[in-house]
């Protein structure tokens, strides 16, 4: 796993099996599955091709709130998705 990209997750750092119980860390596990899904489509996508790997990181985190308030029927923008990763800790 890239250095750069290591700092910038919070909960991925390049483990093969989620470190998170999926019972007691609910939410450290989710994250810590879309910060993975990120690591491998950056890489092995074209998706983010010629983005520097900051950049594309944020593009992705300001997309995925969203998509989890949707999914979640959290019904707002994605800030209680946003708010709720900044304030986890690993």
């Amino acid at each position: 796993m890239n250095i750069e990209l290591k700092e910038l997750c919070k909960f991925y750092k390049g483990e093969t099996e989620c470190p998170y119980n999926q019972d007691t860390k609910r939410d450290q596990y989710m994250f810590w599955y879309y910060e993975k899904k990120f690591a491998h489509d950056f890489y092995e996508s074209r998706l983010y091709k010629g983005k520097e790997i900051k950049h594309a990181f944020a593009e992705y985190l300001k997309n995925l709130f969203p998509a989890l308030s949707d999914k979640y029927g959290a019904m707002d923008d994605g800030t209680w998705f946003q708010e709720l990763y900044e304030r986890l800790d690993p």
